[in-house]
């Protein structure tokens, strides 16, 4: 397996605003920073929790985050190529033992396409939105080689979980 050390191409990302709170007293923590990765995108993060009542929100705004500067983070044993770019605005909640979710992520023009293998794995895009208790996955397209795929879903999340995955194979369709 390779892992490469040098998982950034260009120039070294730029962490800002860093901040840690901790409130000892209330049992709380808050954190937050945000990287940037010159001409490749950036990336915000916040979290907040508390340990007295298990309680845990993670706040992310991606931008324009150009996944090819990460292929180097994916341990194979061929070499891989990695394609696409990612955004949104998402939250991320678990409080009373209830998950919550608010916002969207979108992946454009994704492809992962390992040395060996009959062809990418492609999708034009992909789009996640969450509201409240409920997660969807927009239909979107994918391709492998000769098959094709559709892939939706419909989540709501504490309760039930619907995933479809609609495969097209030459003279041949499964779900």
């Amino acid at each position: 397996m390779n892992f490469r050390a040098n998982t950034l191409k260009h120039s070294q990302p730029t962490i800002r605003g860093y901040l840690v709170l901790v409130q000892l007293d209330q049992s709380l923590g808050d954190g937050a920073f945000q990287v940037v990765f010159p001409e490749q995108g950036r990336l915000g993060l916040r979290l907040k929790g508390g340990w007295r009542k298990p309680e845990v929100e993670v706040q992310a705004r991606i931008e324009k985050l150009r996944l090819r500067s990460f292929q180097g983070l994916i341990p194979t044993a061929n070499a891989v190529s990695l394609d696409g770019q990612l955004g949104g605005d998402l939250r991320l909640g678990w409080r009373s033992g209830q998950a919550s979710c608010d916002g969207g992520l979108s992946l454009v023009n994704f492809s992962l396409h390992e040395s060996g293998a009959q062809g990418p794995l492609r999708s034009p895009q992909l789009q996640m939105t969450c509201k409240s208790d409920r997660l969807k996955i927009v239909p979107s397209s994918w391709s492998y080689g000769p098959y094709r795929a559709t892939l939706a879903g419909d989540v709501a999340l504490n309760r039930t979980f619907d995933l479809r995955l609609k495969l097209h194979e030459p003279g041949k369709e499964r779900e």
